[in-house]
């Protein structure tokens, strides 16, 4: 028996301190946080959107399509030829003696495109879209990675003011146990009543546990994106909506969203550049090419003729190479149903738009409509549990009811900052969805 109850000490040993340890880590992130200056929110998205790979990887894009602008015009310009060739050559002449000669030879020939109907210049059409449409992904990365960096520390601040009030509910409850204990002790409480509070008590102990935790996951999503920890967490402050860019109606955003949402705009500029790829193909398979063609030759004993050869020849070529199986009609079939899909992709994008706009609007008003009422609540509970408290010390108050009220209480506090939070988050995706989210939505007004 004595060998079983060591065991079990040794085990509640174990858990104490796995869980002092998870607590130090806690206060340690905040402690530490606490001693230094935070950068500020629009510093920190600066810096976001200047050195993270998404943006990089959407800059380098940029800078491919323009190169490959480069390259589709250089088809209008002429394309030099040059082949050498040395060696020995064995040629059994009939009727002649037999010749073995080293030889050498030498083409230069210069080939000017005149005219391939169209075809080039949709090409650079097409280049000039396709960088178009990558400065559209560049501005869409950065106003997404500005909602990101807004959210990741919103939520950094939510989890950091949530996890205050736990520790402020679970050690007012404390106080209230000692007070309850302290009354049994002088003869004048119940036992009943400290083990009703040591039972409120480890649920508080519960709920700052649980706080912890998202305050945890809140630091590790800023740190993935930041690549740093936060810094001055009580320095935290919520942004305010920035209601000089904010839509009046519904109807507005949703008109706004559809001129300037990036994503949609890329949507509309992919169905244009299927269409032009129609064209390409339709010019690529029914229309010759037509050059003109500069050739110098220099051949030394080469193909039986001792001595040196030259060679020099001005043409104009036509090319029209066609499949005689008729798969350039299978190819325009194939390019026009791309298009066909690229608009319904776009059409769909746009309905995707609009619901997101409205998803956000209604969240936001929603949001503010339940600050509101939370606010009232959190008045209501604070004022109940201060009449409670001075019941209970004139014995006209059930230990009960005060414990329900400090529950409540924080309870009504912390949805009072999900709510406040809400409204911020929802009126930056609002502005995201309709591409006017920059970071100085978040600078003082």
């Amino acid at each position: 028996m004595a060998k079983y109850g060591a065991s079990i000490r040794g085990k509640t040993l174990r858990s104490l301190l796995k869980v002092g340890f998870a607590f130090a880590v806690i206060f340690g992130v905040s402690a530490g946080s606490a001693g230094a200056k935070a950068q500020s929110l629009p510093d920190s998205l600066l810096d976001l959107i200047e050195n993270h790979d998404r943006i990089n990887a959407a800059k380098n894009s940029l800078n491919a399509a323009t190169s490959r602008i480069r390259e589709t015009r250089g088809a209008w310009f002429p394309e030099l030829e040059v082949d050498f060739n040395n060696g020995f050559q064995k040629r059994a002449n009939p009727g002649t003696q037999d010749t073995t000669k080293k030889f050498n030879e030498t083409s230069l020939s210069i080939t000017q495109l005149l005219w391939d109907f169209g075809k080039t210049d949709t090409d650079i059409d097409i280049s000039q879209k396709n960088r178009e449409s990558a400065a559209i992904n560049l501005n869409q990365v950065r106003q997404d990675l500005i909602l990101e960096g807004i959210v990741a520390y919103i939520q950094v601040y939510s989890a950091h003011r949530r996890l205050a009030l736990s520790r402020q509910s679970e050690d007012n409850i404390k106080k209230q146990t000692e007070l309850e204990d302290a009354r049994v002790a002088g003869g004048a409480g119940f036992s009943t009543d400290v083990l009703q509070a040591k039972t409120e008590l480890a649920e508080a102990q519960s709920r700052r546990v649980v706080a912890e935790g998202t305050l945890r996951n809140a630091l590790s999503r800023y740190h993935a994106l930041y690549r740093d920890m936060p810094k001055g967490l009580d320095e935290f402050k919520l942004p305010p909506v920035p209601e000089t860019l904010m839509p009046r109606t519904v109807e507005e955003a949703i008109e706004i969203a559809l001129k300037e949402n990036f994503q949609l705009r890329n949507a509309r500029l992919a169905s244009d550049i299927a269409k032009d790829s129609v064209t390409r193909t339709r010019q690529d398979l029914f229309f010759p090419e037509l050059n003109a063609v500069v050739e110098t030759a220099h051949e030394r004993n080469l193909d039986g003729t001792i001595g040196l050869r030259n060679a020099q020849t001005a043409k104009v070529e036509l090319n029209f190479p066609f499949n005689l199986g008729f798969t350039a009609l299978d190819s325009v079939s194939a390019s026009s149903s791309d298009f066909k899909a690229s608009i319904d992709r776009a059409a769909d994008t746009q309905r995707t738009t609009e619901e997101t706009v409205r998803l956000a609007w209604a969240d936001l008003e929603t949001a503010r409509q339940n600050h509101e009422v939370r606010t009232a609540q959190v008045e209501i509970a604070a004022k109940f549990l201060e009449l409670a408290r001075e019941e209970r010390e004139a014995g006209r108050r059930s230990l009960l009811d005060v414990l329900s009220g400090e529950t409540r209480l924080i309870n009504a506090q912390s949805d009072s900052v999900l709510t406040e939070v809400s409204i911020v988050q929802a009126a930056f995706r609002l502005l995201n969805a309709m591409g006017r989210l920059e970071v100085s939505a978040v600078e003082p007004q």
